[in-house]
């Protein structure tokens, strides 16, 4: 989170989006965002919404691959430094503090999944390895 509220600081565009290293886009992957964006855009104005460019099967969107626009990520003061994890989860949890249960209507999702999270045994989601079963 630190290094995105970095980033945050000196970015200039309209949208701010984050990747992990382990992340990879398809080609075609930022077209698919302008789409979810120009749709969102004609739904809300300049209202906050998000673009989840990647989820899971249960629907939960991760905070990697979230367009965001950027005047609203600085209004909530960035992502939580306190949380390694679940930056998806605390963006929702921030957007629904200003629209409730409506806030999950304010997800705009591509066409489909355009990026690949690549898990590997140092991805901070990956389970410990027990050095006794090594």
């Amino acid at each position: 989170a630190s290094a995105a509220n970095a980033a945050l600081a000196i970015a200039k565009g309209r949208w701010f989006m984050r990747l992990d290293a382990d992340d990879a886009m398809k080609p075609d992957a930022l077209a698919e965002y302008v789409r979810a964006i120009v749709k969102g855009e004609s739904l809300w104005g300049d209202e906050a919404f998000v673009v989840a460019g990647h989820w899971d099967d249960t629907g939960e969107l991760y905070g990697s691959g979230l367009a965001i626009p950027s005047w609203w990520i600085r209004d909530i003061n960035g992502y939580d430094e306190a949380r390694p994890l679940g930056d998806g989860r605390y963006v929702m949890e921030e957007l629904a503090k200003g629209f409730g249960e409506a806030a999950k209507e304010r997800i705009v999702r591509t066409n489909y999944p355009v990026y690949a999270y690549n898990r590997h045994l140092s991805s901070m989601t990956s389970p410990p390895i027990d050095e006794d079963d090594s």
